[in-house]
């Protein structure tokens, strides 16, 4: 639990405000490619919900991550 307070969470917060940069500057790519939220999903949903959402402590809570198919639009 300590490491998870002291090094896991700070590194999934470094993880996700990271990401959400890197989503900022790839956001139009991905739309034109149409994969907007696939690339949200990656960059910004699955950190944070690794950082925040996760008891604290475990560490094999791999989060689900929220991706649609393309044939179910």
């Amino acid at each position: 639990m300590i490491a998870d307070a002291t090094l896991a969470r700070p590194v999934g917060a470094v993880a996700t405000v990271t990401g959400f940069a890197l989503f900022v500057v790839s956001s139009p790519f991905a739309a034109l490619g149409g994969n907007t939220q696939e690339s949200w999903d990656s960059l910004v949903a699955s950190p944070a919900t690794y950082t925040f959402k996760r008891p604290l402590g475990h560490f094999d809570c791999e989060p689900e991550p929220n991706i649609k198919e393309k044939g179910n639009r």
